[in-house]
C-alpha cells in the first residue's frame, strides 16, 4: 500500500511510518481513508458504519490513525501480539489462520472480532465475556474437558450458545450450531445405510440372521440407536463405543466420499492409515 513490497499489513509498513505522510499519499492516490481502495472517499465507502479503527474505534483505517499508541517508528520496541491467545514476538506473525468476522446476538448487538480457524479442533469456542456482552442465547450446558498440546483441564460446566456470524467482506451470514451439524451428519448416515443396507436393517430390527448374499454379513453388524455398526469382540476392549463399533457406510455414496475428503482436510492431509483411524 505505502511501499512496493508485499507480505505485511498497511499499518505495519516500515517504509513509510509517519501518519501525515501516509495520509498525503492516500490523498494523491485518490484512495479511501477507511478501506484504502481507489475511486471513492470515506463518506461514500460501502464499509462506512461497519468497519472501525481497531484502536480508537473511529471511521478510518488503522494505518492512518492519529492516536499516539498506533504510530510506529523504527526505534519503537516490538510489543507482544496475542492472536487466539497465542503470544508471538512480532505483530506480523501468527500461528494459525485468522479471519475478521461480525458476531451478532439475539438482541441485535454486534461486535467485530477476530476468530482463529483451527481445522484440528473438535469444538468451536467463544469467549465468556463476549457471550455475556452480546447476551447470546444459551441452548444447552455441557460438562466439557478441554485438551490442547498434551495438557488437559478439569471438566467444567460450559454453556452451549447460538449466534449469528458473517464476514467483513460479504453481507451473507450463517446461523449454525454444532448440534445442528451433528444432526445433519446423523441424518445422512442413516440415509446412506437406508439406501444400501435396507434388507440388513430390517433383518437386524427383527433379530433375524442376514442373508448369505449380504455385503456386510461378514462384519457381524449390530443395530445401535438406529445406526448399523461393525460387530465383533472389540466391545471387550477399553475403548469408546464409537471406536469398538464404527459405523458402516457404502463407499459408492457421495456422502461417504465427502466425509473422507472432509476428514482428510481437517487432519491436514495426513496418511491413509491415520484418516481411516480417525473415521
Amino acid at each position: 500500500m505505502f511501499c512496493e513490497s508485499n507480505g505485511h499489513w498497511a499499518q505495519h509498513c516500515k517504509a513509510l511510518t509517519d501518519v501525515k505522510e501516509r495520509i498525503e499519499k492516500l490523498k494523491s492516490a485518490n484512495r479511501c481513508f477507511l478501506c484504502l481502495n481507489r475511486g471513492h472517499h470515506t463518506h461514500a465507502c460501502s464499509k462506512r458504519g461497519k468497519v472501525f479503527c481497531s484502536k480508537c474505534k473511529k471511521e478510518h483505517h488503522r494505518s492512518v490513525c492519529m492516536d499516539k499508541e498506533t504510530t510506529t517508528s523504527r526505534a519503537s520496541p516490538i510489543t507482544l501480539a496475542s492472536v487466539g491467545r497465542v503470544d508471538t514476538s512480532s505483530p506480523d506473525f501468527t500461528y494459525l489462520q485468522t479471519a475478521r468476522v461480525w458476531v451478532t446476538g439475539p438482541t441485535g448487538l454486534g461486535r467485530l472480532m477476530r476468530c482463529v480457524l483451527d481445522g484440528g479442533s473438535q469444538c468451536s469456542f467463544i469467549a465468556r465475556s463476549l457471550t455475556d456482552d452480546l447476551k447470546l442465547e444459551v441452548i444447552d450446558q455441557w460438562d466439557l474437558s478441554v485438551t490442547a498440546f498434551e495438557t488437559t483441564t478439569a471438566p467444567g460446566r460450559r454453556r452451549f450458545v447460538r449466534f449469528n456470524m458473517r464476514g467483513t467482506e460479504t453481507k451473507a451470514s450463517t446461523l449454525l450450531t454444532a448440534l445442528e451439524l451433528e444432526a445433519a451428519r446423523s441424518y445422512w448416515i442413516q440415509a446412506v445405510q437406508g439406501e444400501y443396507f435396507a434388507a440388513e436393517f430390517q433383518a437386524l430390527q427383527e433379530n433375524m440372521p442376514l442373508s448369505d448374499g449380504s455385503k456386510i454379513a461378514r462384519f457381524n453388524p449390530l443395530l445401535d440407536k438406529g445406526f448399523i455398526r461393525l460387530g465383533g469382540r472389540l466391545h471387550f476392549a477399553k475403548l469408546s463405543r464409537e471406536q469398538c463399533h464404527p459405523l458402516l457406510l457404502d463407499r459408492r455414496h457421495n456422502f461417504t466420499k465427502l466425509l473422507i475428503v472432509q476428514t482428510h482436510s481437517r487432519l491436514h492431509h495426513l496418511g491413509v492409515s491415520i484418516i481411516l483411524a480417525e473415521l
